[in-house]
């Protein structure tokens, strides 16, 4: 297959979508790390407001750079293909994360009344962080991966 503009113009944007929900996940884990201070109250109100938010954006955020890499791969050159499918691999686990354990501490968050949630809130919110630090490492990985593939020229 011959790599033309096409392939470089889908690649270069998977790239930088991937780098920007990469950028984006290290952003709201350092939040939510500071944010581990706030009292019950505050930190489920503030955890509520960002997944009402991120609920409406991720998805989509989340598929696009996952699409462009799958994409990548199919079109590119033998080394390349190996980084991008790495890069889509990486970004499928941190999908499947997302769905499988992330949403549904989301949805349980969602329930919470701010001032009165259970007593295991602390835990609860300490499990959503790991799960997210994971996803976080993950993304950056598959960044690193596609950059890399990006840096490579047949």
């Amino acid at each position: 297959m011959s790599y033309d503009i096409g392939t470089s113009a889908v690649t270069a944007i998977s790239v930088i979508l991937g780098g920007l929900i990469a950028g984006q996940m290290l952003a709201i884990a350092l939040a939510n790390h500071a944010a581990r201070k706030l009292p019950e109250t505050s930190w489920t109100l503030r955890f509520q407001v960002e997944d009402k938010l991120f609920t409406k954006t991720m998805p989509l955020s989340l598929l696009l750079p996952l699409f462009g890499l799958i994409c990548s791969a199919i079109l590119t050159l033998s080394t390349q293909r190996a980084l991008f499918s790495a890069a889509g691999a990486l970004e499928v686990i941190v999908l499947v994360i997302t769905m499988t354990v992330e949403v549904p501490i989301n949805t349980q968050v969602q329930s919470w009344q701010a001032g009165s949630a259970p007593p295991t809130w602390m835990a609860v919110r300490d499990r959503w962080q790991r799960n997210h630090w994971l996803r976080t490492v993950l993304g950056v990985c598959s960044f690193a991966c596609a950059a890399i593939g990006l840096g490579i020229h047949p």
